[in-house]
């Protein structure tokens, strides 16, 4: 009796079996990842395009990806479990899937698991610990992929799907699968649909949920995996950078601009942002503590600890007046603004004749002394053309770096 729960729960203390198989009308399936939990993903604002696919493709984290490594997610958990019962650690769930998991667990004609592809000899004490500390205690099993059943997490899906049907085939009305990615979604639809009976398929696409971790504590993390000759920072980028809706703005009007032609990925990455000194240069200490306080006379070295901590207190606006570009030998195109300060009375500090709003292409042959020449105001290959309508644009003051493969 409850035979395939019994052989696929992978948390012994979490597994919960009813009474009896001949009742059972409904199994409902829960994808965990990002459909139940707001696990993390790699924050892509810390990293190159070139590492990033490394930390996806377990090319870098000693053969393991990024969903399977476990201390990403043992730190959400950490952090879940340190914060105070309520809405705060409501937030690390997706508490419209828990509620209907809570109502599948009520039902005593329905069976209800997570099912996961987090890989059983590495999650599966991590899971049982976790979500009996957090009391997220309504399932009936949860099941972890196991080794050495088929190729991939679909194929051990399927396993456990199979013999759960198989289990309850004789009283079974339904079953609901619940799946945050697309993919999956669609080939759990199709083996459905390759089994017998005369049950009910509903397989239900859920918008995906993420929670980042702490970026410095992502980091740490990362470094602590990786071999230490494989990766570096980029060069430090200081100066006034745009929050992330003026970049989208800029970049929406720039796309816009000319007419559709080029494509988002010519575009530069965020952050962009106006260079006040020599890229992997750091600004005078006096002067990080003038513009950060607007004042000449203030406390250096609390103002410079609040820039190195990358403190996003110091916003300035600024006006963009002039578009710049010019096709790179590479094939990209480089594209600059020109700004100046919405308020003339505020001290600013520029080691450049002019405030020019740049931005990276951290994988592609980006020039250093190229960017130096358009900074200086030498790069005689860039078109300017003035705005019709000046646009304004939100900065912070500060600094920036992403991780690298060497």
């Amino acid at each position: 009796m409850q035979a395939a729960l019994k052989n696929w729960s992978s948390c012994p203390q979490l597994l919960s079996l009813p009474s009896a198989d001949s009742h059972i009308k409904c199994i409902h399936i829960y994808d965990f990842d990002n459909t139940l939990y707001l696990s993390p993903q790699p924050n892509r604002q810390l990293y190159t395009q070139e590492l990033l696919a490394s930390l996806y493709g377990g090319t870098i984290l000693g053969g393991r990806d990024w969903w399977s490594e476990p201390r990403f997610l043992e730190k959400s958990f950490a952090e879940m479990l340190e914060t105070p019962k309520g809405p705060s650690r409501e937030e690390f769930w997706n508490e419209e899937m828990l509620s209907l998991a809570k109502a599948s667990f009520k039902d005593k004609d329905t069976v209800s698991i997570i099912l996961t592809g987090r890989k059983e000899e590495l999650f599966a004490k991590l899971f049982e610990e976790t979500l009996q500390a957090c009391e997220v205690l309504y399932f009936n099993a949860v099941c972890l992929k196991r080794a050495g059943v088929g190729q991939n997490t679909m194929d051990y899906k399927s396993a456990v799907i199979g013999d759960l049907i198989d289990q309850y085939e004789g009283s079974l009305e339904e079953i609901t699968l619940y799946d945050d990615r697309i993919s999956q979604v669609n080939k759990l639809s199709k083996f459905l649909q390759t089994l017998g009976g005369s049950y009910q398929r509903i397989v239900v696409p859920v918008v995906p949920r993420y929670r980042m971790l702490d970026g410095a504590e992502e980091c740490r993390l990362v470094l602590q995996l990786v071999d230490a000759n494989s990766v570096q920072w980029t060069p430090r980028q200081s100066g006034y950078f745009l929050s992330v809706q003026s970049h989208r703005n800029l970049l929406s009007w720039t796309f816009n601009f000319f007419q559709k032609k080029y494509s988002w990925n010519t575009l530069p990455q965020y952050p962009m942002y106006i260079p006040c000194c020599e890229l992997g240069k750091t600004p005078p200490p006096e002067e990080i503590a003038q513009v950060w306080t607007n004042r000449a006379s203030c406390d250096v070295d609390k103002c410079v600890k609040q820039f190195q901590a990358q403190d996003h207190s110091c916003e300035i606006q600024f006006i963009i007046s002039e578009l710049g570009f010019c096709n790179r030998s590479h094939g990209g195109l480089a594209i600059f603004f020109k700004a100046r300060p919405s308020n003339k009375s505020r001290y600013l500090w520029n080691d450049f004749s002019q405030f020019i709003v740049i931005g990276l292409r951290y994988d592609s042959s980006d020039d250093p002394i190229f960017l130096q020449r358009v900074l200086e105001g030498k790069e005689q290959s860039i078109h300017w053309v003035k705005l019709r309508k000046s646009l304004k644009v939100k900065t912070y003051f500060g600094h920036y770096a992403r991780l690298t493969r060497v």
